[in-house]
């Protein structure tokens, strides 16, 4: 916010005693909060069919030395903030089938597979990886470039109920 912090700052709540998740009701009211000192950067948000939230915490590249691992991981909460399941290391960058660099989002499909927007970074991964519903890896699609195939900072996913087709936004590529 306006805390005269520089700008993209304000993103990285690692060290804030505000809780970055709040739910709220169809009225407006605060219904949970919770993640205080949890997260440091909770980059994309997911709400399955059976009302788990998913966060994808893309963590930051520069951690505060002597920091607790954070970021780098997709995780999935209870309704009432309870976790279930934590894919990816906290605060370990990779490229294999259990390490994300700076995941911008997650989303699942019907019949539960998870889909993670991995790589933050313009020369980061630039890929989606596929898990099924417990969290084992399927593959990994997707390379860093231009052209088809290819992608440049991963965004953010949705998937079309009536086809299963995951769209991806791929912000650097302005597609």
């Amino acid at each position: 916010g306006n805390d005269a912090t520089p700008l993209g700052s304000q993103t990285n709540c690692d060290n804030s005693d505000l809780d970055p998740i709040v739910r709220f009701d169809k009225d407006g009211n605060v219904t949970k909060m919770f993640g205080s000192r949890m997260f440091s950067w909770p980059h994309g948000l997911h709400v399955d069919r059976d009302g788990n939230l998913w966060i994808a915490e893309a963590g930051t590249p520069k951690p505060k030395p002597g920091a607790r691992p954070i970021g780098h991981q997709v995780l999935k909460y209870s309704p009432d903030g309870t976790l279930l399941m934590a894919l990816g290391e906290a605060g370990v960058t990779g490229k294999d089938n259990s390490h994300f660099d700076r995941p911008t989002d997650v989303v699942t499909a019907a019949n539960g597979d998870i889909f993670v927007a991995d790589g933050h970074a313009i020369d980061g991964n630039s890929r989606i990886v596929k898990f099924t519903k417990d969290g084992t890896f399927i593959k990994a699609f997707g390379t860093n470039g231009y052209g088809p195939g290819q992608l440049r900072q991963p965004h953010a996913l949705n998937i079309d109920p009536a086809t299963g087709h995951v769209y991806v936004a791929d912000r650097i590529n302005s597609r």
